[in-house]
C-alpha cells in the first residue's frame, strides 16, 4: 500500500497546490479513512479566498487542508479502535475536542477549549485528501441505506437539526427560515418533519428558490427582491409574524428583520456566519417582546438523530447536490462557487478510488 496520497494544500489565501504528501499514521485511537465524497461548503470558499474573518484574525492558519462534508471507508485502525473496522462506511464530527477536559468529559465536547475544526479553524487536515485521519470518538457509522452523497451532506444537516431543536419548535407552530442555502433549506425541510403548521423560507435567487421548491423545503417560498417578508406573513398569519425564526442567511439586516416579524414569546436563532457587529440591536423589543435571541453553533450529539432521519427515508440532502467535479478540479469548484452563485446549492467533489 502506497505511503503518500494526494492532497490539495493551501498555503496562502488562492494558493491551493496539488500535491503528493505522507498518507496520515494514525495514533492507536484513530482511524484511517479513505474519502469517497466531500462536498464544498461556503466557509471553504471563503477561506481560499482570504475573505474570512478568521483567516485575518489568524485562527486559520498555513500551509492546510480543507475540506469538512465528506464521507468514506474506514481504511485501518489503530490498536484501541473498538467499534471500527475496514470496510466500514462513515462521517465525523468537524470538530475535534481534546477528550479530557471537563467539558468534553461532561459530554459537551463542542464547548473544548482546545477544539480543532476539520478544514477549517485551527485546522485539522481536512477532506480534500485521499485520506483522513480521525478519532474513533469523532466517528460515526453510515448506515447501508444512506448513500455516500447524503452521508457528506449529513454535517450541514446537523447544524440546520441544532437550529431547529434550539427554537424548540410545537406542533402547529409558524416558522420563518431566512436564507435559501443549503442549510435553510434544510432547516426549513426539518421544520415541516416536525409538525410546523407552515413554513416561509426567502431568499433571492430565482434558481435557488426554485431548488427549494423541487425540495419541498417550505410551504411558502418568498422571493425578497420581489415582495416584502412583512406582507407575506400579514397574508399568511393571523398577527403578521411567524411564532419561530431561523436566520440562516448571514446577513445581519435580515437579523434584525427578524426581532420584528417574531411574535411574542418567540425564538429567534441565528445559525449563519455575519463576520460583523450589530450597533442598532432594538433591545426594548427584544424585552418586552419576550424574544429569546439564540446563537446556534458547532453541536455536539446531533450526528446519530440525523443518520437516523436520512435512514428512515425522510429527507435525503444530498438531493441538494447539483454540481460535481472530480478532485482534480477542487480549484475549478471553488472559484465556481462565486463564478456561478446565482444557481449553486452545493458542489459535490467525487474521489476515483
Amino acid at each position: 500500500m502506497s505511503e503518500t496520497m494526494k492532497a490539495m494544500r493551501l498555503y496562502a489565501p488562492l494558493d491551493l497546490r496539488p500535491m503528493e504528501v505522507p498518507r496520515p499514521e494514525i495514533r492507536p485511537d484513530e482511524v484511517l479513512c479513505k474519502v469517497r465524497r466531500a462536498c464544498v461548503c461556503g466557509t471553504d470558499y471563503a477561506i481560499y479566498s482570504g475573505e474570512l474573518s478568521f483567516v485575518k484574525s489568524g485562527d486559520v492558519t498555513f500551509p492546510m487542508t480543507l475540506g469538512h462534508e465528506w464521507s468514506g471507508v474506514v481504511e485501518a485502525v489503530g490498536g484501541d479502535v473498538i467499534d471500527f473496522h475496514p470496510g466500514d462506511r462513515v462521517i465525523s464530527d468537524n470538530g475535534f475536542s481534546c477528550g479530557r477536559c471537563l467539558k468534553c468529559l461532561a459530554g459537551k465536547p463542542h464547548l473544548c477549549g482546545r477544539v480543532r475544526s476539520l478544514g477549517t479553524i485551527r485546522a485539522w487536515d481536512g477532506a480534500f485528501a485521499e485520506y483522513l485521519a480521525i478519532p474513533e470518538r469523532h466517528l460515526f457509522h453510515l448506515p447501508d441505506e444512506v448513500s455516500f452523497d447524503d452521508g457528506a451532506m449529513i454535517e450541514p444537516l446537523t447544524i440546520a437539526y441544532s437550529g431547529v431543536r434550539g427554537i424548540e419548535l410545537e406542533p402547529g407552530e409558524t416558522v420563518l427560515v431566512n436564507g435559501a442555502g443549503p442549510i435553510g433549506m434544510l432547516a426549513a425541510r426539518l421544520c415541516r418533519i416536525a409538525g410546523a403548521s407552515r413554513v416561509f423560507l426567502t431568499g433571492r435567487k430565482p434558481a435557488k428558490l426554485e431548488a427549494a421548491r423541487k425540495f419541498e423545503a417550505a410551504d411558502v417560498l418568498i422571493d425578497t427582491s420581489r415582495e416584502s417578508v412583512a406582507d407575506v406573513l400579514a397574508r399568511h398569519t393571523p398577527k403578521g409574524k411567524a411564532d419561530k425564526t431561523l436566520e440562516c442567511s448571514g446577513s445581519t439586516d435580515l437579523l434584525l428583520q427578524s426581532l420584528k416579524l417574531t411574535g411574542s414569546g418567540g425564538t429567534v436563532a441565528a445559525l449563519a456566519f455575519y463576520e460583523s457587529e450589530i450597533r442598532t440591536l432594538p433591545i426594548d423589543q427584544l424585552v418586552f417582546g419576550n424574544l429569546t435571541l439564540r446563537g446556534i453553533g458547532n453541536v455536539s450529539g446531533t450526528h446519530e438523530h440525523c443518520l437516523a432521519l436520512v435512514a428512515s427515508g425522510r429527507i435525503h440532502p444530498g438531493a441538494l447536490i447539483n454540481g460535481r467535479y472530480p478532485f482534480e478540479e477542487l480549484k475549478q469548484a471553488l472559484e465556481d462557487m462565486k463564478l456561478k452563485n446565482d444557481f449553486r446549492v452545493k458542489w459535490a467533489i467525487d474521489f476515483q478510488n
